[in-house]
């Protein structure tokens, strides 16, 4: 997809986002080898978890309908079952495989069952529950679209219900909790998208002013995350339990997400960083592979070159686990295995004009 045809900040919006994703699961990879038993690295890393993943959401979902117009019901739903159902089936199933393979070498204890999961249990299946979950909210959307035609009201209240009883739910068989946990933030990113499409409105949510009027909300709401006991060491957002948290998580994620989107904005304006553009618009790949890569360079640096220091660890990993899938996605690409990533070939033109959005949405 051409550069031109896509919106800058939200490629700058991914980019610290995926990095960011990136640096739990190596802080995570490193203390689960037994080299680092928390402290500073860990402590930034809890204070920040709040809003990416809630972000990722809201930004797939401000194109959806203008994408959805585009294609059609049909050729929607295809297009997300061919890039992100289709590439979570594929590499779950390689990484499961790496880790039942390379068991002696990794933290994970993955057995045979995990192939069961896939189909089951995507939650159990670590990252990749995330293109299942993202690909069903928007099956989801599609089905209230078509069938109800709902009003934005409508869906902000049958998302807010929904997301409410995500907390009832106790099992996560076909990733109901979090589809039900994490469509109200795709909801959001779609009426986000009504909101802004008339200029006076996008001109205030990306004004200066609005940007250092969320800065220090964003720095209140990390610190009552951070400090909050009731969320230490949570690894899933859809298993906080009461209705004070879960409100209280939608304000945090939100003006998190809202925060990043405008400093994100300011960013793509200067255009200095542009290293997070392409971060960004190969947030997709990195995703899908990064913990794979990551847990190799550190068994690597641990076995090989006796490196101990969590913090060298840190750094490399985050380094190479970034910047490693893109430079795969591209070999892989040159060689024809295009289909490792989707069952669409992006050689071949479609009828069909490309989204402005990113390969992540």
């Amino acid at each position: 997809m051409s550069s031109k045809k896509r919106l800058p900040w939200i490629d700058y919006a991914k980019g610290i986002a995926i990095i960011l994703v990136v640096y739990r699961h190596v802080i995570m990879g490193i203390e689960g080898s037994g080299l680092y038993d928390g402290g500073i690295l860990k402590n930034l890393n809890e204070a920040v978890y709040s809003f990416r993943m809630p972000l990722f959401f809201i930004l797939s979902g401000i194109f959806v309908r203008r994408s959805l117009k585009k294609r059609g019901v049909f050729g929607f739903a295809k297009y997300k079952f061919n890039t992100l159902l289709y590439t979570y089936f594929i590499w779950a199933f390689i990484s499961i495989s790496l880790q039942l393979i390379f068991s002696n070498y990794v933290n994970s204890n993955r057995g045979p069952i995990y192939y069961l999961y896939i189909l089951i249990l995507p939650g159990a299946v670590e990252p990749f529950w995330f293109l299942h979950t993202l690909f069903t909210t928007a099956i989801l959307f599609i089905i209230l679209e078509k069938y109800i035609k709902p009003s934005n009201n409508f869906l902000l209240i049958i998302s807010f219900i929904l997301y409410l009883c995500s907390g009832l739910i106790s099992e996560n068989w076909l990733g109901i909790k979090d589809i039900c946990f994490y469509f109200l933030f795709y909801i959001i990113g779609i009426l986000f998208q009504d909101f802004t499409s008339e200029g006076k409105y996008k001109d205030i949510l990306f004004h200066k002013s609005t940007l250092w009027g969320l800065l220090p909300l964003f720095i209140i709401n990390q610190l009552y995350w951070f400090y909050h006991s009731g969320y230490d060491d949570l690894n899933r957002f859809s298993d906080i339990e009461s209705i004070w948290d879960k409100i209280v998580f939608i304000e945090i994620a939100v003006v998190g997400s809202f925060f990043l989107m405008s400093v994100s904005f300011f960013l793509s304006k200067s255009d200095n960083l542009k290293v997070l553009r392409i971060i960004g618009n190969h947030s997709l790949y990195i995703y899908i592979m990064h913990i794979m890569i990551s847990s190799l360079v550190r068994t690597i640096c641990i076995r090989f070159f006796n490196i101990d220091d969590a913090l060298l660890l840190l750094i490399i990993g985050i380094t190479i686990a970034t910047f490693l899938p893109i430079l795969v996605y591209k070999l892989t690409n040159k060689m024809g295995l295009w289909f490792l990533y989707s069952l669409e070939n992006p050689s071949v033109k479609t009828s069909v004009q490309p989204e402005i959005t990113p390969k992540f949405s």
